[in-house]
């Protein structure tokens, strides 16, 4: 018994908070390599300033500074990616509770943007997100307001660019 638990506080000091650090950072640079990429492939109008990859591309720059900038301080703060503790570092990250908030801000807007609006459209979609967004990061409202709120907010986004700016979002 005491020694399952020398065990177990010997697996948690291998995975420190320095070891995780390293892998979100090493996640943040990989984003930023996608991102950029990605806005590599847009395609080009006229002068590069006016190529609707410039600011995608400055932000991923951005973002692979700051990835590096992390990388580095948790590096030099003693962290390591090391593979037996790779899953008992990663694992933690999403099932704290205190990461939760930011893990669902991360999935509720991915599962928006690539399955919400190619499958159900963006006027539909949007109404669903803002109210699953309301209903989890929201406690000062009352929950029936949710709903009524998402569907005005979305009836004023068609409102505004279907109808005034004669513009047609997917």
């Amino acid at each position: 018994m005491v020694f399952a638990r020398q065990r177990e506080n010997q697996e948690e000091r291998d995975v420190s908070r320095d070891d995780r650090d390293v892998l979100i950072a090493c996640g943040v640079l990989l984003g930023g390599l996608a991102a950029l990429w990605l806005s590599m492939t847009l395609p080009m109008r006229g002068d590069l300033i006016e190529s609707p990859g410039i600011f995608p591309g400055l932000m991923s720059v951005v973002l692979l500074v700051l990835g590096l900038a992390f990388a580095a301080r948790s590096l030099v703060r003693g962290g390591r990616i090391r593979a037996p503790s790779l899953s008992r570092g990663i694992l933690p990250v999403f099932t704290s509770l205190e990461n939760r908030p930011l893990v669902l801000g991360i999935l509720f807007p991915a599962i928006y943007v690539f399955l919400g609006i190619p499958l159900i459209g963006f006027y539909i979609s949007s109404a669903i997100f803002l109210t699953v967004m309301f209903y989890c990061y929201v406690a000062r409202w009352r929950r029936w307001i949710f709903l009524p709120l998402s569907l005005g907010i979305t009836a004023c986004l068609y409102l505004i660019f279907n109808r005034l700016f004669q513009t047609q979002i997917w």
